[in-house]
């Protein structure tokens, strides 16, 4: 997995042994509370220390003891593999980022999807398709660092459909946003556009058009508008659950966090400390 990638996917990752790498890598103690932009050197600095003197002080209230060097080592490669030429950095976004870790982690709680997403847009690379580069950091969405059929590292693509707009003719209905490793399902064979989740659009199997996401209680294929979720044991739309309601997967949780089969926050417990 490449390193933009597992900044991409900071969420999914918060199982287990990945807990120390993403865990490390995006917050600060709440000191930035009040501002709204972070300076890179300052974020580079803080990103590191701070959060992983956070996980571990959960780690010691729970008996686990974490290896905190190796937690800093970590966090610093990621983070100095992320910033290099050919990305952008986005102080704002990473503000957001550093409280999105902070505030859960003061009470040892997991962060959600949720509170990560502004990690994503932290670092962003800017070089298209077909140009050269060192690592897939430094690629625009959507494609990777890799060599050619002479030898020489530059930017592919795998082909994601172009993001539609509602009425397009589609071919696709992709989970996630675009350029963000999601899984597509193909609908059609013919040349058309990709239907995006996040953009509240699906390709409709009746029209091959990219049509609005179906919202509680109707009929659903894939994914459903936002504040529903697709049950598919019925293939209609059910309401997100809230705190306390039973669940089988995070997806149908208003948080988006299903620890222990009950909708509501995942605590920061001896099983994922023991990971580190």
């Amino acid at each position: 997995m490449t390193t933009r990638a597992s900044l991409k996917l900071l969420s999914a990752l918060l199982i287990g042994p990945w807990l120390l790498v993403v865990a490390c890598t995006g917050s600060s103690d709440g000191d930035d509370d009040d501002e709204a932009f972070v300076d890179e050197a300052k974020f580079r600095e803080r990103f590191p220390a701070q959060l992983c003197g956070q996980i571990a002080q959960c780690c010691h209230s729970v008996d686990v003891p974490i290896d905190e060097p190796n937690c800093l080592e970590q966090a610093a490669v990621l983070v100095e593999d992320l910033a290099g030429t050919g990305v952008d950095y986005d102080g704002a976004a990473a503000a957001a980022c550093l409280r999105g870790y902070a505030t859960p982690l003061a009470r040892c709680v997991v962060p959600s999807a949720t509170d990560l997403s502004p990690c994503n847009t932290v670092y962003t690379g800017h070089v298209p398709a077909g140009e050269a580069c060192q690592s897939s950091a430094e690629c625009v969405d959507g494609t990777f660092c890799e060599a050619d059929i002479d030898g020489n590292l530059v930017c592919v693509g795998y082909g994601l459909p172009e993001p539609g707009v509602e009425g397009d003719a589609c071919t696709d209905s992709c989970f996630g946003s675009y350029g963000g490793f999601e899984s597509c399902i193909v609908v059609s064979a013919d040349v058309g556009q990709g239907c995006y989740e996040n953009d509240g659009l699906e390709c409709a199997w009746d029209t091959l058009t990219c049509q609005p996401s179906p919202g509680v209680g109707e009929p659903c294929e894939y994914y459903c508008a936002p504040g529903a979720y697709c049950d598919y044991s019925t293939f209609t739309c059910q309401a997100l659950i809230p705190d306390g309601g039973a669940c089988a997967f995070d997806e149908q949780c208003e948080r988006d966090s299903c620890p222990d089969g009950e909708c509501g926050e995942a605590k920061i417990g001896a099983s994922l400390c023991s990971g580190f």
